[in-house]
């Protein structure tokens, strides 16, 4: 595994994860849960709509850092040319 994908790999598990906690807070603050059920569709409800946003986010953050190494990739070959 290269740089790119590990450091792709760890910034969607980190979104992934930090998109769902979002969510689910947000869920469980505007719901009034009264019995079990309610918990259950609440986690439940969370984790689609959260894997739904968090598989969005992943797809921003892919074309976050394919710009960042694009962008240094260009930089880098600029400054090499310059030294010459």
């Amino acid at each position: 595994m290269n740089k790119t994908k590990i450091t792709k790999m760890i910034a969607k598990n980190v979104v992934g994860m930090s998109v769902g906690f979002t969510v689910s807070n947000v869920i469980a603050s505007n719901v009034h849960i009264t019995k079990t059920h309610h918990k259950v569709m609440v986690y439940v409800g969370a984790m689609v709509v959260g894997s739904m946003v968090a598989k969005k986010a992943e797809q921003h953050v892919d074309e976050q850092i394919d710009a960042i190494i694009e962008l240094w990739t260009d930089v880098s070959t600029q400054v090499e040319t310059d030294k010459k």
